[in-house]
């Protein structure tokens, strides 16, 4: 990402890791659910019920420091 500067292409960078991970716990449901063989509604509410917390809050976490830091950047502060 030569083209962009350094703070869109760290925003970039940690959209496209986001991406994966959430790629990834959906492989990972699918894996569930196929050793269980069960179907989309159990599936849903088996997945609701496992998943990761710490990932939700790690994103909104990451998410809400890049707001705060544009925030104060464009305040000019």
């Amino acid at each position: 990402m030569p083209d962009l500067d350094p703070e869109t292409s760290s925003l970039a960078l940690v959209g496209r890791f986001l991406k994966r991970v959430c790629d990834l716990e959906e492989k990972l449901n699918e894996a569930k659910t196929g050793v269980l063989n069960i179907d989309d509604t159990k599936r849903f509410i088996l997945c609701a019920n496992t998943a990761r917390p710490q990932l939700i809050e790690r994103r909104l976490h990451i998410r809400q420091r890049f707001a705060l830091a544009r925030l104060r950047r464009n305040r000019g502060g």
